[in-house]
């Protein structure tokens, strides 16, 4: 009888322990998703990126260690057109990035690995050209005092490798706007202006470069 409640006994701290060791490794697990390593030594898969590169660029985390250029996507709604982006965020990493990295002069995929892609779900139109709902490639030539921006319809493409002036739907040219505060990793933004017009920004190192478009969605 005594040998038999010792097994009973034992059995039942072995369970007990069974299920607080449950209990823990499950909160140990929830807690690592959820809570993100501020040394910067984070998972990096698409949704710790993300969240990575905001909080290097947020001065949260003081260094950028993570390698490669993620993809990352920007979005809103203006004047009922829909915008989507979807580009490839590289890092600063203390590199020369305007008229080194990023040549003055040469066309630029505004991103890295495949050309950025807008998405449109009714037409735009930017500077004095009407475009038409569909996906395109951003395009633009850097310059030191002025940036020629194009909007081509050949959106799968390796940075501007096949690039072909000829499929440009718009071409703008626009003054960058130089901050006083260095963005470590490329970001894009979809800002609304008003109830018709918005812009599409893009943010990199201290430079500040702001796409204008109107919403025909209505007309």
């Amino acid at each position: 009888m005594r040998q038999l409640t010792c097994i009973l006994i034992i059995g039942s701290i072995g369970i007990l322990s069974a299920c607080q060791t449950s209990t823990k490794n499950t909160s140990a697990k929830d807690s690592s998703v959820q809570q993100p390593d501020h040394a910067g030594h984070m998972m990096h898969e698409a949704t710790d990126a993300d969240d990575y590169i905001s909080m290097v660029n947020s001065g949260s985390i003081p260094e950028d260690t993570m390698k490669g250029s993620p993809k990352r996507v920007a979005m809103a709604t203006v004047g009922g057109t829909h915008v989507h982006i979807t580009y490839s965020a590289p890092g600063v990493k203390n590199r020369v990035i305007w008229g080194g990295l990023v040549p003055y002069g040469q066309v630029w995929a505004s991103g890295a690995h495949m050309a950025t892609n807008i998405q449109v779900n009714h037409p735009v139109k930017i500077g004095d050209r009407k475009v038409e709902p569909g996906t395109y490639a951003l395009f633009t030539i850097p310059g030191k005092t002025s940036w020629q921006v194009m909007l081509n319809t050949d959106a799968q493409q390796h940075l501007a490798d096949n690039y072909d002036s000829t499929k440009n739907v718009a071409r703008i040219t626009l003054q960058p706007i130089w901050e006083e505060e260095s963005l470590p990793r490329l970001t894009y933004k979809v800002e609304k202006v008003n109830q018709q017009e918005g812009k599409i920004v893009l943010r990199w190192e201290r430079l500040r470069l702001e796409i204008p478009f109107t919403s025909m969605a209505n007309k």
